[in-house]
């Protein structure tokens, strides 16, 4: 065989998919490699918020407050988040998450050591069937999955906790943030 006579005997047809499917490798090796260092910058960003919190947990700790609730219950709430939100989310898990979080965080050592606990966690895209991730800190994971519409019309409210939500909210985190003003804690 002569050097260049790889494909020499293949039909033209195989040919050009041989060549497509090169070229797709070639693309998709790329589109990874763009992804991860995307992610990588990400993350120191990501870590620095939770590191933040961190800071501010230890701060308020030892100015002596102290957490509304036994530290498993803080696990379990950064567990319920992640299952809840990974993949396709919806109203209704959106709410059971903020719903959660309003059982657990009463004050801002609270939210501090939540953050603190959830750290960075992959959270898989929506539709991807787990071929995607994205590594979220908890205040932008919330911020971007608690997107849903929330109509709170007709005569209901959102109760939780003594918290009483009414109106129409455009998105579910400015429930969430209604709360969270209420008791001192900015996302």
């Amino acid at each position: 065989m002569a050097k260049g006579e790889i494909f020499g005997g293949l039909p033209s047809w195989a040919k050009g998919i041989i060549a497509v499917a090169i070229v797709g490798g070639a693309g998709y090796v790329a589109y990874k490699l763009y992804k991860k260092a995307k992610d990588l910058a990400g993350n120191k960003s990501e870590k620095a918020v939770t590191n933040e919190n961190i800071k501010e947990f230890d701060k308020l700790q030892t100015q002596g407050q102290k957490l509304s609730k036994p530290i498993p219950a803080y696990q379990q709430l950064v567990n319920d988040i992640v299952v809840k939100l990974n993949g396709c989310e919806t109203v209704y898990t959106e709410l059971d998450v903020i719903k959660a979080i309003i059982r657990i965080v009463k004050k801002p050592v609270d939210w501090y050591y939540l953050v603190s606990k959830f750290g960075n966690k992959d959270i898989e895209d929506c539709g991807t069937f787990g071929l995607s991730k994205t590594n979220y800190d908890l205040p932008t994971l919330l911020k971007d999955q608690l997107g849903s519409f929330v109509p709170l019309l007709q005569g209901k409210t959102f109760e939780q906790d003594g918290f009483k939500g009414t109106g129409m909210y455009r998105k579910s985190i400015n429930l969430l943030n209604e709360y969270f003003k209420k008791i001192g804690v900015v996302i």
